[in-house]
């Protein structure tokens, strides 16, 4: 038997993209609803309290109007934090700030003796968890929208704002600083656009910065981030410059997949895909319970933030509008170099051998 050969039309397969593209433009302009909808989920405040900490919610306002959400943790046994103001031999308030595609839950879903901010608390410290502006918990604003985050933005504003309120709060002179992936990037942004402000960082503790990235070694992730720039340019998807991870719909879907014996490999393979492969660190049973909370939305903007920097060497520049968006923005071809020499604060850098984007080279 002769197998078929089957030729596309390049103008019907162009036909279909914008037909899939119309049909999901639909589902995408309800995500406001189904957003709203989908986080109807505990907080980490809410989440340490079932746990026996103490924990507050906070708002910290950013100079250009996002509401963005706080959360302490302390244990309740202990004071906690004081820092230079605090009680003698207290220790300093903590900062743990997520990555891309996270949100503050991050940092406790993996429940007491586990994650990170129980493990800091148990042992003393005034432990404080935040979101980006557009995150899960932090999509108020007083009069911009939510959708379209840079990397500069949350940089220059968000995490300055969220600076002055734990100093404000604690009654410390500085805090030290926990940021993963994107959390510890902005914080070099932070430090080019305000050096003013480094003074404030007693110590940063960074797991896999993504700054420097000409040795991000996953092909998928190069044609995924293409596939995002295409739709939204040539076929309007994404239209509101969001991409909208932690809808309802793509939280049924996630979990329909996910939850089941036969799928669940899939999920972890594409998820080693982007983040390096090491399911044996992984708790199977909890993921129906983590994709409550993540993957959480991001913006096309970011994503292609990030992937300007794919393979060129010594490259953190700001975003990247193009020749003619580049002069209106910046007054020159090129977006500039982000200064990391103003980072002047001490760090310790942590990173795994076998992650994809954030290469040890």
């Amino acid at each position: 038997m002769t197998a078929a050969t089957v030729h596309l039309d390049p103008l019907d397969l162009a036909k279909t993209l914008r037909a899939f593209a119309a049909v999901s433009a639909t589902l995408l302009a309800l995500s406001p609803v189904l957003l709203t909808l989908c986080s109807d989920v505990p907080d980490p405040a809410s989440l340490a309290r079932s746990h026996g900490y103490a924990a507050e919610s906070h708002t910290a306002q950013t100079d250009d109007g996002y509401l963005l959400s706080v959360f302490r943790i302390r244990n309740s046994s202990s004071s906690g934090g004081g820092g230079a103001h605090g009680a003698p031999g207290a220790l300093p308030p903590v900062l743990l700030v997520p990555g891309l595609a996270c949100n503050a839950a991050i940092w406790v879903l993996l429940g007491p003796g586990k994650a990170l901010a129980y493990l800091l608390a148990d042992r003393g410290y005034d432990v404080w968890l935040t979101d980006y502006r557009g995150a899960m918990f932090s999509r108020r604003h007083v009069n911009l929208s939510d959708q379209d985050s840079a990397l500069d933005d949350i940089g220059r504003l968000d995490i300055p704002a969220v600076l002055d309120l734990v100093l404000r709060e604690t009654g410390s002179r500085s805090l030290s600083y926990v940021g993963h992936s994107m959390g510890a990037s902005v914080l070099s942004v932070m430090a080019s656009a305000r050096p003013e402000l480094a003074d404030r960082i007693a110590h940063a503790y960074l797991f896999a910065p993504a700054a420097y990235m000409a040795h991000a070694s996953q092909p998928a992730v190069y044609g995924s981030a293409g596939a995002v720039s295409r739709l939204h340019d040539d076929f309007g998807l994404f239209a509101s410059g969001e991409i909208p991870l932690n809808s309802w719909w793509m939280h049924m879907t996630m979990h329909s997949l996910c939850s089941s014996a036969v799928a669940s490999p899939l999920c972890l393979l594409v998820g080693g895909v982007y983040a390096g492969h090491d399911s044996e660190q992984i708790n199977k049973t909890a993921i129906p319970f983590y994709l409550d909370y993540i993957p959480d939305s991001i913006s096309v903007k970011n994503v292609r933030h990030f992937t300007q920097h794919f393979g060129k060497e010594h490259d953190f520049r700001r975003f990247d509008y193009g020749l003619p968006g580049n002069l209106a923005v910046y007054g020159q071809a090129q977006s500039p170099q982000y200064n990391i020499s103003r980072s002047k604060f001490p760090a310790s850098i942590y990173y795994g051998t076998n992650d994809v984007l954030v290469n040890p080279k």
